[in-house]
């Protein structure tokens, strides 16, 4: 696909991409972590939740039941590793999105909101 746009401009390359309703890299990735951290949230994965994330203990949080909590970071390369990447969107997803039982409706769920995003 990207060798059939070669000559065509970036701004060019994004209206056919989105045309095609075919995710850019960096949503694919962000899709990706998504279903990683929901994976690890429910035990599905080798790795353990609490290993990579600290659950916010704020009673009071909007959204969901299991906000992460964002470490300060003072290393400019480390907002580049998944738990850094994927804290601001995990906490941004309803209690709703994170209740669902299957890796499938989770992936139905994320599908809907880049659905929604792309029709606004």
């Amino acid at each position: 696909m990207a060798g059939l746009l070669l000559n065509v401009s970036r701004n060019e390359q994004r209206s056919v991409i989105g045309t095609l309703g075919v995710m850019a890299l960096e949503k694919r990735r962000n899709h990706a972590d998504l279903l990683k951290v929901f994976r690890m949230y429910r035990g599905l994965s080798v790795t353990p939740f609490n290993q990579f994330f600290a659950t916010s203990l704020l009673t009071n949080t909007r959204g969901h039941t299991a906000k992460i909590q964002k470490p300060r970071c003072n290393l400019d390369m480390r907002r580049f590793f998944l738990p850094e990447r994927v804290i601001d969107r995990w906490n941004r997803l309803q209690q709703e999105d994170i209740d669902v039982k299957t890796v499938n409706s989770f992936k139905t769920v994320l599908e809907r909101k880049r659905q929604r995003k792309m029709a606004s």
